[in-house]
């Protein structure tokens, strides 16, 4: 006969292992852990999201605001048309073009509008808005864009040169 057995006596616990109560207090405190860490992830990962649409859009502006400058400084009063949705610039040698494709959403630049194929789409899907306005001196733009977090703006007017 087993000897555990033999000196079993009624009344006595055994103290190996872990009761009820200890289990489910472990179980809870696990679980409150667990959706802290879960609570935790959610908002972290949703920040990252938030930043990266704002880097996204900054971006796209910083290039549109680029190409305006580059296309519009070096040229004249005489060298630029400009119409509701379309910048150009011909210079003599080359037209250069802008246009904002409202159904799309996107701006398309062409550096030669002689040659066909050459079309750089510089954002797509995110202009809420584009109006150029000829001034004596330079050209006003007012562009808006928007993504599913983020919504920025500029007011610019980008001087001639010459």
């Amino acid at each position: 006969m087993n000897a555990d057995i033999r000196n079993w006596k009624p009344g006595r616990k055994n103290t190996a292992g872990f009761s009820l109560v200890e289990l489910l207090v472990a179980f809870f405190a696990a679980a409150i852990i667990a959706l802290t860490a879960g609570a935790l992830l959610h908002m972290s990962f949703a920040s990252w999201t938030r930043g990266h649409s704002a880097v996204d859009l900054q971006r796209d502006l910083t290039a549109v605001t680029q190409l305006l400058n580059g296309m519009l400084r070096e040229a004249s009063t005489t060298d630029v048309t400009v119409s509701a949705t379309e910048i150009e610039v011909d210079d003599g040698a080359l037209t250069k073009k802008l246009t904002y494709n409202s159904g799309a959403g996107s701006l398309v630049y062409d550096p030669d509008t002689g040659t066909g194929g050459d079309e750089i789409t510089i954002v797509s899907a995110n202009v809420q808005t584009f109006t150029p306005t000829a001034l004596g001196t330079g050209v006003r733009v007012q562009l808006a864009m928007q993504n599913a977090n983020e919504t920025t703006a500029i007011n610019a007017v980008v001087t001639f040169r010459n």
